[in-house]
């Protein structure tokens, strides 16, 4: 070991263990009785720093152990300190849910797992707000310590996960797997279904919208142009009118039902307008809006077809999954046209993490599954 001299006195090295020692020793305390030599190093009263190097002769034995031994001391302490912290929070930790943590051991707590401050507060409320008095009897040995190592369990995400995704798989085996040939015929019936009997695939309409001013006043004038995407049809009936933007309703008299043979007549050129309806200046349209709905179709063969009947066969479940396809109107189309008792597929992955939970410790599964039933706010870890 290199070391520096500082505030040099006289000293004398020995010769055996080399060890610097003060000039009166008459001994080396390092090797007992060994002759001494005194090491040429004069008196001096400077007492600047010195930048002369030297090495640090060898620790005897009797040293190594003596640094050993209190190197020993100072990690036995240390391990008694954790010991006893340890047994005392255990100790607090295994009192049950009914007995209070002062503030004392609960900072010890939250120091030792910064997680227990949420937890507390968690027990708290399902011991003072959630248990009936009539129902203590059922949780009166349920510690600290327990809940708090199932709600880590109710709260991990990578083990709810891993149960939610066997679940799911579960589930696709059993029920989803062997509908999917039943779900795609019903799909394919419904869309060709559609194709056939929506009144927009045989008339199109559109409109046309001008003024017509007499007497100083500015009336609301229309026309219709027709258009057969598919063939072309015996007949028609349409009902328009005009719409109030503003307030949603159709107006009171400026309104009317038209066939095919009418509707053909009321061509740009026929002039229709409305007399119901006028303004000093060309705004009308700005705050009403001429409205159609088709009412019904004849095709050329002579069927009649209109959206009152087709209503009947597609209901909203089915327009609704066919124009949405998620898994809750999935869910609303199966039960509609397939299977009325179709499991619904989030419950039953709820059902088996709740019997897994159930299985770790029934009686803190079900504080927990009334405390969010009431308050909702315990975090399960399966993220949907």
């Amino acid at each position: 070991m290199i070391m520096r001299i500082i505030n040099k006195k006289p000293v004398k090295r020995c010769e055996k263990c080399n060890h610097l020692i003060p000039l009166h020793f008459d001994k080396c305390p390092y090797c007992e009785g060994t002759v001494l030599v005194k090491h040429g190093i004069p008196e001096s009263n400077n007492t600047e720093i010195d930048d002369t190097e030297f090495h640090m002769p060898p620790l005897s034995k009797k040293a190594k152990k003596r640094i050993l031994y209190a190197g020993i001391a100072v990690v036995a302490v240390g391990l008694v300190a954790i010991i006893i912290s340890l047994i005392s929070s255990l100790f607090v930790l295994n009192k049950t849910i009914f007995e209070p943590i002062d503030d004392e051991e609960l900072q010890s707590l939250i120091d030792d797992d910064p997680g227990f401050a949420a937890k507390y507060q968690w027990i708290a409320v399902m011991r003072d707000n959630i248990v009936l008095e009539e129902e203590k009897a059922l949780y009166e040995k349920v510690t600290y310590k327990e809940l708090c190592d199932f709600i880590d369990v109710y709260t991990d995400t990578a083990k709810c996960n891993e149960i939610a995704r066997k679940a799911n798989e579960e589930f696709n085996e059993k029920y989803y797997n062997p509908i999917i040939p039943k779900l795609e015929a019903k799909i394919e019936e419904f869309t060709e279904y559609i194709n056939t009997h929506d009144v927009e695939n045989y008339l199109e309409i559109e409109v046309g919208k001008r003024y017509e001013y007499e007497h100083g006043r500015y009336y609301p004038g229309f026309y219709f142009t027709l258009s057969f995407p598919t063939e072309q049809i015996l007949d028609c009936r349409v009902r328009y009118g005009m719409y109030n933007k503003k307030w949603g309703y159709l107006h009171y008299s400026a309104r009317g039902e038209a066939n095919l043979e009418e509707l053909q007549e009321m061509c740009e050129s026929a002039r229709y307008r409305w007399t119901d309806i006028s303004s000093f200046s060309p705004n009308i349209y700005d705050e009403w809006e001429l409205d159609f709905e088709i009412l019904s179709v004849t095709k050329a063969n002579g069927e009649v077809i209109s959206p009152e009947e087709a209503r009947k066969v597609v209901t909203p479940v089915v327009l609704e999954y066919l124009e949405d396809p998620y898994e809750y109107t999935e869910l609303l189309f199966i039960r509609e046209q397939i299977d009325s008792n179709f499991p619904d597929r989030n419950d039953y992955i709820y059902k088996k993490l709740d019997e897994e939970l159930d299985a770790i410790n029934p009686i803190c599964n079900k504080l927990v599954n009334r405390f969010n039933d009431t308050r909702c706010s315990l975090p399960c870890g399966w993220n949907q």
